[in-house]
């Protein structure tokens, strides 16, 4: 009886913490949240050649990520690749 009393309690407590944590994030602006620093992550990106794919492949790299570049169209994604490899990103 103690143990479901317990892990009842522990449950109300994530629910409180976690609404705290939504009302944070709701209330600060975004320029003030946190972001994550993908320095030296490796993403993998589908459809870099061009589109979302490519905007997205710039902007990681632009944040300093090592990327990984996947496309049907191959002459796209060599283009993207030398014109990153220029810029000194590293790119897989």
């Amino acid at each position: 009886m103690f143990d479901l009393i317990l892990e009842a309690l522990l449950l109300f407590i994530d629910l409180i913490r976690f609404h705290l944590i939504s009302l944070y994030k709701y209330v600060l602006p975004y320029s003030l949240l946190p972001k994550k620093d993908f320095h030296g992550k490796r993403i993998l990106i589908t459809g870099a050649g061009s589109g979302l794919g490519k905007l997205l492949s710039r902007k990681f790299a632009a944040q300093g990520a090592e990327l990984i570049l996947w496309d049907i169209n191959l002459k796209s994604v060599d283009e993207l690749k030398d014109e990153f490899k220029s810029n000194g990103v590293k790119v897989g």
